[in-house]
């Protein structure tokens, strides 16, 4: 007896938590479904792709523990990182606003005649790949020329930390 009473408190508590998610969860009909999905296919703003690289450069100065001293280089490696991170977010949403009007233009040809359009050809990747590679080289090299200054001016620990941190942040792919 005992032991249903317990199973039988532990379902009730269960759906009770339970509840309030499937309350909460978008319907087709709903207000918010449609606000989600506007979102969506609005696509990504510059804003909202640099916000997550900003916090990063702030949390990785908060851990270096900068001295005075070392505080002075930093403004010009901060500067270069999200400069880079500007560009990169410019690069996504026009990417993004690029294959958004080809999917328009697709679905207008589509309902006009039924053809689709061309896809990319492997020789445009190349080309865009080898493209995202010359930036992503430029990108490196300002960074290079920023970080120097503080590189020289920290401690072991620091070095690590930065190493770790840059590595992380340059290795993200550019837009293709």
């Amino acid at each position: 007896m005992r032991k249903t009473l317990i199973l039988a408190g532990a379902l009730l508590t269960s759906t009770a938590l339970a509840a309030p998610t499937f309350a909460q969860s978008p319907t087709p009909n709903s207000d918010n479904y449609k606000a989600a999905r506007a979102t969506r296919e609005e696509g990504p703003t510059v804003t909202q792709l640099t916000a997550v690289d900003d916090a990063r450069i702030a949390r990785l100065k908060a851990n270096l523990h900068l001295t005075s001293e070392q505080e002075g280089s930093w403004g010009k490696l901060e500067s270069s990182l999200k400069d880079i991170s500007r560009r990169r977010a410019d690069r996504v949403v026009a990417r993004w606003n690029e294959e958004r009007s080809t999917r328009d233009k697709s679905a207008d040809d589509k309902r006009a005649d039924d053809k689709r359009a061309e896809p990319v050809t492997p020789m445009e990747r190349m080309r865009r790949a080898a493209e995202n590679m010359n930036l992503q080289a430029a990108d490196l090299k300002s960074v290079a020329d920023a970080a120097e200054p503080l590189y020289g001016k920290l401690d072991e620990r620091q070095r690590r930390m930065l190493d770790g941190s840059l590595r992380e942040q340059l290795s993200q792919r550019a837009a293709l």
